[in-house]
């Protein structure tokens, strides 16, 4: 939790969202994902009713915007303050807002439709995935499902470049910014910052191995300064894609990977998880 508190300070202080934030053709996946769901449920005459994972503004709107109840928990008050000012919809009537913790969320049994995230799971301990997973699987209707996006290693990298690759190919502006920091930020610095025993990936070793590469003359002013935007000390926990759809169907019948069209690195790495109860 402390390690969130700087992230959360850039929402106060600096008045900007994460690189996490859901982009606009991921809310699309998730309303394409969502609609058969939604409209079974109207047809009840009765809203759905969404956990969002997180204090995540974006999904907080999303959800409301699709005519649903909203509850949103997360465990940091300070991240909870620091997004207000990025909730664009005025009334929220149907949204409640709860401070706790997902390994025990204040929510009743099969009482929610549908679970979306944001590299949510991601921050979850290796010890504790499957408890997250029960404690999801107990608030969740019986037709109910799970949307979240999450970092995910693929068992097979194709698409990836390496660091020197990376920087060449967004030297040429043939990767958009954000490629750039996802492969570099996430993927191509593992053998000095993730611990293949606990799954975790330390973002302080990633961000230390940056000013490195900037000292050894591989990056420029610049593109360190692209790397650093986000800065931070947080630690997730990634899985391999085999491992990861192994832990999901003990608790789960099935579930989906999908990706924002056109966007590789989404494709590779940070892929929408759809689970179906």
């Amino acid at each position: 939790m402390k390690n969130w508190k700087p992230v959360a300070n850039k929402y106060l202080v600096q008045q900007r969202s994460t690189h996490f934030a859901p982009q606009p053709e991921e809310l699309k996946v998730y309303s394409q994902l969502s609609k058969k769901l939604f409209q079974k449920i109207f047809k009840r005459k009765v809203r759905p009713t969404i956990l969002v994972l997180g204090a995540t503004p974006e999904f907080r709107d999303w959800g409301l915007s699709h005519k649903c109840n909203v509850l949103s928990v997360d465990i940091n008050k300070e991240m909870v303050a620091g997004v207000k000012k990025f909730l664009q919809i005025k009334n929220r009537k149907n949204e409640k807002v709860m401070i706790g913790d997902w390994l025990d969320l204040p929510i009743a049994d099969a009482s929610v439709d549908l679970i979306v995230g944001d590299v949510s799971l991601n921050n979850i301990p290796f010890n504790k995935f499957s408890l997250v997973l029960s404690e999801l699987k107990r608030v969740l209707r019986e037709d109910g499902m799970i949307c979240i996006k999450e970092v995910i290693y693929p068992d097979k990298p194709i698409g990836i470049p390496n660091f020197k690759q990376s920087v060449s190919l967004y030297r040429k502006n043939k990767l958009t910014a954000g490629e750039f920091y996802v492969f570099n930020r996430f993927y191509n610095f593992r053998t000095i910052a993730y611990d293949k025993k606990t799954r975790r990936l330390y973002a302080e070793k990633v961000f230390d191995e940056f000013d490195r590469q900037l000292k050894k003359g591989l990056l420029n002013q610049n593109e360190h300064e692209e790397l650093n935007k986000f800065r931070n000390k947080i630690i997730h926990t990634i899985f391999q894609e085999k491992e990861y759809r192994k832990i999901v169907l003990k608790h789960f019948p099935s579930m989906k990977l999908y990706s924002s069209k056109g966007k590789k690195y989404y494709k590779n790495i940070f892929r929408i998880l759809l689970i179906k109860n």
